[in-house]
């Protein structure tokens, strides 16, 4: 039980950190459009999965594993 808790902690803690780089890596090379446009925007993205998402999850699970595997070995 104690493996399950530390790899759901890990996994919480790398997804966190992973999400609010790519959100503050994507927002600095985000180069806004300041042109003027009378007619309102006719396509909206709400809601849509990204790979991004999905890569940043698969890479926390992936790294929350490897951190519980090197924290077993150093209890053991």
């Amino acid at each position: 039980m104690k493996k399950y808790i530390v790899f759901i902690i890990s996994f919480s803690l790398l997804y966190i950190i992973f999400d609010l780089t790519s959100g503050f890596i994507i927002t600095m090379n985000h180069q806004p459009d300041f042109t003027v446009n009378t007619s309102p925007a006719s396509t909206e993205n709400f809601g849509q999965a990204s790979l991004m998402t999905f890569l940043i999850a698969l890479l926390s699970a992936f790294l929350a594993y490897i951190f519980l595997q090197v924290l077993e070995k150093r209890l053991s």
